[in-house]
């Protein structure tokens, strides 16, 4: 078949915690229809050498081998048995083009580095093994192991629009950086090792899981410096394991012969999916002998952070997440650090590091909820924007600050009475800054969510584990509906709101939370309930109807603002 290009963004990862921008399909060859079939579009995000510490972070880098296994029915799909596709470093893809059966959707999974020997190995336990020189560009990307499934799950539905697929770094990856204060040492021609690590795993492409380090203690190899080098840095991946305290861990060989060894001073566990960075610091020199230690480091890139102390006192690092809290100031305080004080000025709590392209494009990297539900009418009930009359493109939906400001320039909110304009969702969601005022250098207004981000509530702060292959039964106004006994999704939720000492505020009774998503006369939204006579509190069902009607009289509608914010770099 022929060669296609098949169009990757590079987008906010997850659960890596750091967002980046989608990269341009303005010169993406996409694949054309084939006996009315639907070519398969894949978009991805990595959620985060030149041998440079920052190498993959962003974007899978050019060259690099992915590995695809797409499925219908369980059976691997025309080219989509272990498909290999290559990076080109902007963004995109080269490799067969797969195409969506004619009826039914397809399950995606994808992997790099690409490896042939696991052609029909999606559900198996494969054997992966770092290489023992990640001194070079090619070594350093055949250790990187990702996995990577579409962001709203599986199985996707056949459609046109590019399918985004969220990659996952699967190892742990060390950072060194060098301080020789007097020590007189050279590292000009220099080679450094992370040395007593195990360096083989299981891979599980289709569970998404590795297994435990295995194999005998051995050295990897992270730079080779030039003899006119004047730059010093190191990575390097390994298998997570745990180390343990006085195990040599850092050797440096220098072009004199000499050899230089830091060694932990505690056990050290090292996490999937997270970097440690780390700072080689040589005592001594002149007439004192000259010794090595590790000291914590404070860079952070694109990988989970995973920075423990395994030398010297730490330099605190701080990066604010799901969870944590913005204050009225434009500041932001960890989860675990409220006070008293400052309890009383946060306005929003952190729900998604997962941003709209619009909203990263203007700079923001993260939405936060208002602490205080409001009530009000929508008071029209045209549609203004594109509706979504599946519950997918629903999901996929997370552009609420353009969604309202769409509403709010519309002739229909526009030309609403003086009596229902102000008392309206919208009227409601505009004025809401003059009683929770936020500083507007790091946050948006404040804006009706849409229904994907509502879900990211849920999911990230509730535990509610929601995707577009959850199991929905049919609700009326034909919405795909989905019901609820754990109450465990809103008392997670409230938590968040009580611990600033805001009375609860989920729910109260049942409630009808709406987004910006539309459809039709009707709005996407949750439904949460007392059920068992308020002593069980549970988000009962999502859809759009069922007391959601934008024209709706009979029921107020329960509004949480969101605002989109600029989390500041780790400190």
């Amino acid at each position: 078949m022929q060669d296609r290009k098949l169009f990757i963004s590079l987008a906010a990862a997850l659960t890596m915690a750091a967002g980046f921008t989608s990269c341009s399909n303005d010169d993406v060859l996409e694949g054309q229809p084939l006996d009315g079939r639907t070519p398969i579009t894949l978009t991805s995000s990595v959620a985060t050498r030149s041998v440079s510490q920052t190498l993959q972070d962003g974007q899978i880098a050019r060259g690099v081998k992915v590995g695809v296994f797409a499925q219908s029915n369980a059976t691997a799909i025309e080219n989509g048995d272990n498909n290999m596709l290559t990076a080109d470093g902007a963004g995109a893809f080269t490799g067969e083009t797969m195409y969506f059966p004619e009826e039914g959707g397809v399950s995606i999974y994808a992997y790099a580095p690409y490896n042939s020997a696991w052609d029909g190995q999606l559900n198996s336990d494969n054997e992966f093994t770092v290489p023992a020189d990640q001194s070079t560009d090619e070594g350093y990307l055949a250790a990187d192991l990702m996995l990577g499934t579409p962001s709203r799950g599986n199985p996707v539905a056949s459609t046109t629009d590019a399918i985004q697929l969220n990659f996952k770094h699967k190892l742990a990856k060390l950072n060194l950086d060098f301080n020789l204060g007097e020590s007189g040492v050279d590292l000009k021609g220099a080679t450094v090792s992370v040395t007593n690590v195990l360096c083989t795993t299981t891979v599980n492409v289709g569970a998404g899981t590795t297994g435990n380090a295995q194999g005998n203690p051995t050295d990897i190899t992270a730079a080779k410096f030039a003899a006119d080098a004047t730059e010093f840095s190191a990575s390097a991946i390994f298998v997570p394991q745990a180390v343990l305290n006085g195990t040599d861990f850092v050797l440096v060989s220098t072009a004199d012969g000499k050899q230089y060894k830091a060694a932990l001073n505690k056990d050290v566990t090292f996490a999937e999916g997270k970097k440690y960075t780390y700072t080689v610091q040589f005592n001594g020199g002149g007439d004192e002998p000259v010794t090595v230690e590790l000291k914590l480091g404070s860079v952070l890139d694109n990988w989970e952070d995973g920075n423990e102390d395994i030398g010297g006192e730490p330099e605190e690092t701080v990066a604010y997440g799901i969870g944590d809290y913005m204050l009225s100031d434009g500041t932001f305080v960890k989860n675990a650090e409220l006070t008293d004080d400052n309890k009383s000025k946060v306005v929003a709590v952190i729900f998604s590091k997962q941003v709209s392209e619009a909203d990263a494009e203007d700079g923001y990297n993260a939405y936060a909820m208002g602490l205080w539900r409001v009530k009000g009418k929508f008071g029209f009930a045209d549609e203004v924007g594109t509706g979504a009359d599946v519950f997918a493109d629903a999901l996929a939906d997370m552009d609420g600050r353009a969604n309202t400001a769409l509403m709010i320039a519309s002739d229909y909110y526009k030309n609403l009475g003086a009596d229902v304009k102000p008392s309206s969702v919208l009227g409601i969601v505009e004025s809401y800054g003059d009683s929770h005022p936020i500083a507007s250098a790091v946050s948006s207004d404040w804006f009706l969510p849409s229904f994907g981000q509502l879900i990211e509530v849920a999911n990230n702060l509730g535990g509610a584990g929601i995707t577009s292959s959850t199991e929905v039964e049919s609700g009326n106004v034909n919405s795909p509906q989905w019901t609820s006994n754990d109450g465990s999704t809103i008392a997670n939720i409230d938590a968040c709101i009580t611990a600033c000492e805001v009375s609860s505020q989920l729910p109260v009774g049942s409630l009808n939370i709406p987004s910006s998503t539309e459809y039709k006369g009707n709005v996407w939204g949750l439904v949460t309930k007392d059920k068992t006579e308020g002593e069980q509190k549970v988000l009962d069902y999502w859809g759009f109807g069922r007391g959601l009607a934008k024209n709706g009289t009979y029921t107020d509608l329960s509004v949480f603002p969101c605002v989109a914010v600029k989390l500041p770099a780790a400190e």
